[in-house]
């Protein structure tokens, strides 16, 4: 979907088109392999902070995708 509507030198990856069309999230340091972390962190310590870290980047997720998907 992203390679038939646009062009990128810097990838297609959601993380790298959200933020060139306006996106931010709401984390310093979102990312998959951070996520990983985060969720490690809330089950190994019952971390309310983490899953709620958790939370906010998968919504932030969707809302990265619903704003490529409206353009």
């Amino acid at each position: 979907y992203m390679k038939k509507k646009w062009i990128s030198n810097d990838g297609y990856g959601l993380k790298v088109m959200a933020p060139a069309h306006g996106f931010n999230w709401s984390d310093d340091d979102p990312g998959g392999f951070n996520s990983i972390d985060w969720y490690n962190e809330a089950v190994d310590n019952n971390s309310h902070e983490y899953i709620q870290r958790i939370l906010d980047y998968n919504h932030d997720d969707c809302w990265a995708t619903l704003a490529l998907r409206a353009t």
